[in-house]
């Protein structure tokens, strides 16, 4: 991906709908703390709303009600500050409704695209994706992070898919913040390794095959240790199991840069996981990362950046934690390629291209 030049926008508005921005390892709302100084950097004029959380299915009366409420609050604030975009973060039934309005309102409007079935259990999964496609039907543009997304878009009849990973801030993740000092109080001595685990600790990530594969690695290299950053519903099973390893909690800022540049190896087992921003961010802090064959270690680390197992190999995905553990050169080898690989994913790059899709649709609305 080439990095497109920024050009200056004047005048333009767009309201960013978002849903419930709680959690400390929420990827949406690390996404739009990244990519909102980059807009408004550009010139857009940027406002946020958030949704409240819709309440339960089995509830439909519920539902509608909180739905109305929901689109007539933001359709409240387009009375004194109506914007040229409105870009809705979450398909959900809010923002569906969100969408619906603004494209009634004669407003160009653009969704993102969440990967939300792979969260459900998989006979529920091929309905739920028909949902957010149909709802995605008024949007002129949704944008995707990744090529199986944009395969399930295009499936769907939704061409107006545009595919645009993450961004990675190569300035808070980056080798210089490797510590000595804190790798010594994990007791770690000189090359001895570091197997890292960070980001929501929840089913989907799939972390007992990171148990396993920790417990694999200490079998080979006793003196490894193990670090995992984060919290979810996962944290107590995981500290049952490994009640050896050093549990971070969740971390911000210049501790959590620090953290992920002293490790040695990033453990991203979950084939299903959509994209993984984490595994790209432990790339551009110089650490080496093992992965299923999915999201982006396949897509843009690549079999040079990573270590790559089939989905359905956990013996693979283990094996391969195992190999970059007693292997310093080789942990560096991948380190330094997937590095390379950093370059075009900046948030001013992405950005660049997300402004550069709003200002098409906008050009060509007014053609």
């Amino acid at each position: 991906m080439t990095e497109p030049v920024s050009v200056q926008v004047h005048g333009r508005r767009a309201l960013m709908v978002l849903p419930p921005l709680s959690g400390s390892f929420s990827g949406t709302r690390n996404v739009i703390i990244s990519l909102i100084p980059r807009l408004s950097a550009i010139g857009w004029d940027v406002h946020t709303a958030e949704l409240p959380h819709v309440p339960p299915p089995t509830n439909p009366a519920a539902v509608r009600a909180h739905v109305a409420a929901s689109v007539a609050s933001v359709q409240r604030s387009w009375a004194d500050w109506r914007p040229d975009v409105v870009h809705v973060e979450y398909p959900d039934p809010a923002g569906a409704g969100v969408m619906q309005a603004a494209r009634a309102a004669g407003i160009a409007v653009t969704g993102d695209f969440h990967h939300i079935h792979l969260h459900l259990p998989t006979a529920q999964r091929p309905r739920v994706l028909a949902l957010v496609c149909q709802a995605f039907a008024v949007c002129d543009a949704v944008f995707t992070e990744t090529l199986q997304g944009l395969g399930n878009l295009h499936g769907h009849g939704i061409s107006q898919a545009v595919y645009l990973p993450r961004g990675v801030d190569g300035e808070r993740f980056h080798p210089r913040y490797r510590d000595p000092a804190m790798r010594c109080t994990w007791g770690v001595q000189a090359d001895e390794p570091v197997l890292l685990s960070f980001g929501r600790m929840i089913p989907i990530k799939r972390l007992d095959r990171f148990v396993i594969a920790a417990e694999a690695l200490r079998h080979a290299v006793p003196s490894a240790q193990v670090v995992l950053i984060g919290e979810g519903s996962e944290e107590p099973m995981l500290r049952r199991l490994m009640p050896w390893a050093h549990f971070l909690g969740p971390m911000h800022g210049p501790a959590l840069a620090a953290a992920v540049a002293s490790c040695d190896v990033f453990a991203f087992p979950s084939p299903e996981e959509p994209f993984g921003i984490s595994t790209l961010e432990a790339a551009a802090a110089g650490v080496a990362v093992v992965a299923a064959r999915s999201g982006a270690a396949a897509e843009i680390l690549g079999p040079d950046g990573s270590l790559l197992s089939d989905p359905d190999d956990p013996l693979g995905f283990i094996a391969d934690v195992v190999a970059l553990g007693r292997d310093p050169a080789r942990r560096q080898a991948v380190a330094t390629a997937a590095r390379l690989r950093m370059a075009d994913l900046s948030w001013e790059a992405i950005a660049a291209r997300w402004s550069a899709v709003w200002q098409d649709i906008l050009a060509r609305r007014h053609s």
